[in-house]
């Protein structure tokens, strides 16, 4: 079995996990979600994950069982969310941002949100959703590709095997001073009957276990505040993680 992908904790079995579709349970052969006894992170046994079944999953089953945008005409939700995000960033970053990349920026709202603010900035991203054509403003390019002034991990955490990684790769890709902006559905006690099925999510987050995950990298942390603003019934835990040179004190609202 795998250890916590956060501290390396030993793992205890908590629940079923709870499926959407057919195609996730080629991707995970195990059929439980794991606590961690050391520091209290959700998450699902990822030695058990099949990555070649993951990687075709997201190619090809992803988009239609998650239903993303259906019942949202205009994407009314999602441009309200990229708003309130690129807000709350713009009050903790110390300038004017040149360059910010978001990793599967999806519609691009939270890139197109941040050139509302800082017109001047230049957009980048891996991936956008395949339905979509690629905005004049942003362009392509990989988080390997840094330097950038903002990194957005806008709920990408929680897909992946390897949350720590990701977060060091995104760190790795800041410029001095700049900004990690995370957002992953907050998995409280009590929320899941609002958060659905577990599927595709790999990584159960409260804010608690991602300041965890983040350590002393984290100088924000925004939930009730965030959650009024975009009207957010399943209240994102959202953090904010400053360069690795920060050594400031953490600030949870």
């Amino acid at each position: 079995m795998a250890t916590c992908v956060s501290c390396g904790g030993r793992l205890k079995p908590v629940r079923k996990y709870a499926f959407k579709s057919d195609a996730f349970r080629k991707v995970y052969s195990d059929r439980h979600v794991y606590s961690c006894v050391e520091c209290g992170l959700s998450q699902i046994d990822v030695s058990k994950i099949n990555e070649g079944a993951l990687a075709e999953y997201y190619r090809a089953e992803y988009r239609a069982v998650a239903q993303i945008g259906v019942g949202d005409p205009g994407h009314r939700w999602y441009r309200a969310r990229a708003t309130a995000l690129a807000m709350l960033a713009a009050e903790h970053l110390p300038r004017s941002p040149a360059r910010v990349f978001e990793l599967g920026a999806g519609y691009g709202y939270n890139l197109l949100a941040m050139k509302e603010l800082y017109p001047a900035a230049l957009l980048f991203t891996d991936e956008l959703d395949e339905t979509i054509t690629l905005p004049e403003a942003i362009n392509r390019a990989e988080l390997s590709e840094g330097v950038y002034d903002v990194v957005i991990l806008s709920h990408v955490l929680e897909h992946f095997t390897d949350p720590k990684r990701l977060i060091r790769s995104a760190l790795n890709a800041l410029a001095l001073g700049g900004l990690v902006i995370i957002e992953v559905p907050n998995d409280v006690p009590g929320i899941f009957p609002l958060n659905g099925p577990d599927e595709p999510h790999l990584t159960f987050f409260t804010a608690q276990t991602l300041i965890a995950l983040l350590g002393s990298s984290v100088v924000f942390g925004a939930g009730p505040r965030y959650q009024r603003k975009t009207i957010y019934m399943r209240g994102p835990a959202f953090c904010i993680a400053h360069d690795p040179t920060y050594t400031g004190s953490i600030e949870v609202a």
